[in-house]
């Protein structure tokens, strides 16, 4: 099985989480997509591809679309079966990841979830661990001179649980 994967890596072989509903019915959003690359000159109308695409303030971002006319270059005009117009532009060969192989219904879900509350599960985990270091922490100190443990007292003064040396 381990084979397997590393044999599927080596080939290109992606896993892609579809983000959107941009696909529906056909990809829903929280699907898993199995992606192989492809030339672009093999790519036909009517399949349905991930590409890069730049979206807005200059970010590249993948995209699962069904690939509505091939161009010389090629290049792809592609549009969401949602969506009632074609993606503005054309998609260069270039920016083609690969075709989709397989549909894996809703096995992304947990990690588009955990993409998506990524900041707000950082903070808690970072809180709960600093209420654990709060409650856990050793209150206790030891005299610089000669290793003596002193505790904090009642108004913040040390105080020697053992005799101290003079």
């Amino acid at each position: 099985m381990i084979g397997l994967g590393i044999g599927a890596l080596l080939a290109g072989v992606r896993l892609v989480i579809v983000q959107t509903e941009s696909m529906a019915p056909t990809l829903r959003a929280g699907d898993a997509l199995l992606v192989v690359p492809v030339a672009p000159e093999r790519v036909q109308v009517g399949e349905i591809v991930v590409v890069r695409r730049t979206v807005p303030y200059g970010r590249t971002t993948v995209v699962a679309h069904r690939v509505v006319a091939v161009r010389p270059g090629p290049e792809f005009v592609t549009q969401g079966d949602a969506n009632p117009q074609p993606d503005p532009g054309t998609v260069s060969g270039r920016a083609l990841v690969g075709r989709v192989v397989w549909r894996l219904p809703g096995v992304g879900r947990g990690l588009l979830w955990l993409q998506r509350q990524s900041l707000a599960l950082v903070l808690l985990l970072v809180g709960v661990g600093l209420l654990a270091l709060s409650l856990t922490a050793d209150r206790s100190r030891r005299c610089p001179r000669c290793g003596a443990l002193w505790s904090d007292g009642p108004g913040g003064e040390g105080r020697s649980d053992a005799p101290h040396p003079a």
